[in-house]
């Protein structure tokens, strides 16, 4: 009989079996037939039949069945013998279920074992992404005030002296508070998406150059501390440049730069390269150090991931990844072990050449426009209020929300500027009171919170602008020229 063929069970010789729990046994069904019997064993030449119940902890779940082509094969010792064999029949035939089943429900267990796993190390990841939000958040007020101080006296400073060595310092100042807001904003990233959109050009070639003049000091330090050689070699063949914030993508690169050299402990080569594929720019950073297994490699832009151990926090590529990602771009990695690492940034083409130095139209105010400006930390008030003055602007400054509430009930401002962070009385208040009055003024929220402002009560209050801090004297400039011009 073929495997996988279904015999009918009722008023069979097998239904008796079962029914009776009892070894059944037919001499010759040639000539008696006790049941039904398939004429296909009677063309063979079969003639006898037993039939032995598989019984497990008193319940049958089957028949052990031998046919003969000799009347009368089966009697009563071969009766016993079967028997026997039946019962460890069964046992082998339930452990094997048994084993099936246990195997069955370790796969499952394992399953869900590993999505349980797989679950928790999201969770885990995304507490420790909340609270560094919430850390970043908790501090990006005052360090953004902070960095507008310094930033505003600094472009400040560089409009009044002519000699160039201060000159430079200066412009390294300017470059490093720049730079920081940068590093502020990335780890806000991390539980939170930037709603402010990236359209300044931004030549890579000098994106490039800017990122290695930045990574020199450490270069150095490595030669001359621990003689280190760490030889640079570039090649560049894009025309054009990219959309973006050059300061982010600068501090992407450098992170990934430095990663590089700390992978070549004993010194070695990093290579640079770009070129343009369709649309887009490809920027190569490949190093000759000790490389990384696959386990390592799908890991390395995790936020808190390292190799380094104590001496890494695990930040800079997955800041890198942010910054890369959201400029619309894709970073991947190909490395093994003792074979080096290879970094690849790709960003779309857009925008034109970069421009050096100010619109001479964004640096003119708009006629002698009244400006009401308002914001509580007493530094950040007399920077603004200098800056705006110097641009050409006739600047009222408060440092309470109310005052300035006050003030502009009583005369009349061209555009108001309120800090968004305010004790009693916030920005919210002031833009709300200004809009009452007055629903043609325009209204700027400066903010040391970063972008993520409520673009709901922002459209609800009618906001015409918001900058985030710290702000470049030509920012400033620039959306107080759009307001004040433009009317909107």
């Amino acid at each position: 009989m073929d495997v996988g063929v279904t015999i009918p069970l009722k008023k069979s010789v097998a239904a008796w079996v079962i029914a009776h729990k009892r070894t059944n046994i037919e001499n010759d069904f040639t000539k008696e037939r006790q049941f039904a019997v398939d004429e296909n064993h009677v063309r063979d030449g079969l003639k006898s039949a037993i039939r032995v119940p598989l019984i497990y902890k008193g319940e049958i779940f089957g028949t052990l069945n031998l046919t003969s082509c000799h009347p009368g094969a089966y009697g009563e010792r071969e009766q016993k013998i079967l028997e026997q064999i039946a019962g460890h029949v069964a046992v082998a035939v339930q452990n094997a279920q048994l084993y099936d089943g246990a195997k069955r429900a370790y796969e499952e267990t394992r399953r869900a074992y590993d999505e349980l796993n797989a679950a928790q190390e999201y969770m885990v990841r995304s507490e420790k992404l909340r609270a560094l939000g919430e850390m970043a958040g908790g501090v990006a007020h005052d360090f953004n005030n902070i960095l507008t101080v310094i930033l505003g006296r600094a472009q400040l400073a560089i409009e009044s002296v002519d000699d160039p060595v201060l000159k430079k310092s200066l412009t390294a100042i300017e470059q490093a508070a720049i730079d920081g807001a940068s590093t502020v904003r990335s780890l806000q990233e991390f539980t939170r998406v930037r709603k402010d959109r990236i359209t300044d050009p931004v030549n890579i070639n000098h994106m490039v150059m800017s990122a290695l003049q930045m990574a020199e000091p450490r270069l150095k330090e490595n030669r001359e501390k621990d003689g280190i050689a760490i030889e640079v070699s570039t090649e560049f063949n894009v025309e054009g440049s990219v959309l973006g914030d050059i300061a982010e993508l600068r501090e992407a690169l450098i992170n990934i730069i430095f990663n590089a050299v700390d992978a070549m402990p004993e010194g070695g080569k990093l290579s640079m390269k770009a070129w343009r594929e369709d649309r887009q720019v490809v920027l190569s950073i490949a190093d000759t150090g000790a490389g990384m297994s696959n386990e390592t490699k799908d890991k390395v832009f995790d936020p808190y991931f390292t190799t380094k151990g104590p001496s890494g926090m695990g930040l800079g590529l997955s800041m890198a990844y942010g910054i890369i990602t959201r400029h619309g771009g894709d970073i991947s990695v190909e490395s093994s072990l003792g074979k080096g690492t290879t970094f690849y940034i790709r960003l779309p083409i857009g925008g034109e050449d970069m421009q050096n130095g100010s619109s001479s139209d964004s640096l003119n105010a708009a006629g002698k426009a009244k400006i009401l400006l308002v914001d509580d930390d007493p530094n950040v008030n007399e920077v603004l209020e200098l800056m705006l003055s110097q641009i050409g602007y006739e600047v009222t400054a408060v440092s309470h929300g109310q005052e300035a509430i006050t003030l502009f009930m009583q005369g009349y401002y061209d555009l108001v500027i309120t800090d968004l962070g305010m004790p009693d009385v916030t920005g919210w208040d002031v833009a709300e009171a200004v809009k009452q009055k007055s629903p043609e003024t325009p209204v700027v929220l400066i903010t040391g919170w970063g972008v993520q402002v409520d673009s709901a009560q922002r459209d609800k209050l009618g906001i015409n602008g918001v900058i985030a801090k710290p702000f470049s004297r030509q920012t400033l400039s620039d959306e107080m020229v759009r307001l004040l011009k433009n009317g909107k």
